[in-house]
């Protein structure tokens, strides 16, 4: 996600990671909460050290993933000629705060593209390396019946890229749902002012947001009463349904007011 900023600290518990390609980068302590959600389970169904190790691996591959992510959006934000005050990852996944909004449209378009760009090269990168680890198996001990290498050390190169392909898939399709502040969201906006007066373009696009943080929140229930899971999506949908009527109703009154 991109919200400008013209301030604000980090929030208190949060550990700075260092200074990454000139821009600040911390850990929030909600955190926590999204490395029990992946851990745990992974922890019930394969128990003692394997577990805990696959499990962290799978926040590794999530978050780092989610890092890219944002760091595309503060690079090309750079180059368009916004600063980032820094990156954060917490609870709800990763948030570049900007200094504000690029001078032009196309910048913003621009910047908001950057971000699921990364995942789309991540994919590519993962499922070319994937094709590898598969074309050396062949010439080895074969395939298993889901399709992996039975070779210990092929099969957990390619468990991992396999998880690492999968997770910037679901990362790129995630972000590109029209749910403003999320990328498909910020992607809509821009397109539409293109055309449109600014607060047409964004009443319309807080009114598509209402309707896909309904689908979430409506998904997000039936995946937490059929087996459990949903909980952070169905979090992010709440809040971005109550932000958007918000919105709606004072974009209302402004347009009114002209």
């Amino acid at each position: 996600m991109l919200p400008s900023s013209t301030g604000a600290e980090p929030p208190p518990g949060s550990l700075s990671l260092g200074r990454w390609f000139g821009i600040d980068v911390y850990l929030e302590a909600a955190i926590l909460l999204p490395v029990a959600l992946i851990v745990l389970p992974i922890m019930q169904q394969i128990p003692g050290s394997m577990g805990l190790i696959l499990g962290l691996l799978l926040f590794v591959m999530l978050f780092g993933s989610v890092l890219l992510h944002e760091f595309g959006h503060a690079l090309m934000a750079r180059r368009c000629g916004v600063g980032t005050r820094r990156i954060s990852l917490g609870m709800l996944g990763g948030v570049a705060l900007l200094d504000g909004p690029s001078p032009t449209v196309k910048g913003d378009i621009l910047i908001t593209i950057a971000g699921p760009l990364v995942n789309v090269v991540l994919w590519f990168l993962a499922d070319t390396a994937l094709g590898f680890v598969r074309q050396a198996a062949v010439s080895g001990a074969g395939f298993s019946e889901s399709g992996m290498p039975l070779n210990e050390s092929l099969f957990f190169t390619g468990m991992t890229l396999d998880l690492l392909r999968d997770i910037n898939k679901g990362l790129l399709f995630f972000n590109l749902i029209p749910a403003f502040p999320m990328d498909g969201g910020r992607l809509l906006f821009g397109l539409l002012r293109l055309k449109l007066d600014p607060l047409k373009a964004m009443l319309i696009t807080l009114r598509v947001a209402t309707v896909a943080a309904g689908l979430m929140l409506g998904y997000a229930v039936w995946r937490f009463t059929n087996g459990g899971g949903g909980i952070i999506m169905g979090f992010i949908a709440f809040q971005i349904l109550s932000g958007s009527l918000l919105k709606i109703r004072s974009i209302r009154d402004a347009l009114a007011a002209r």
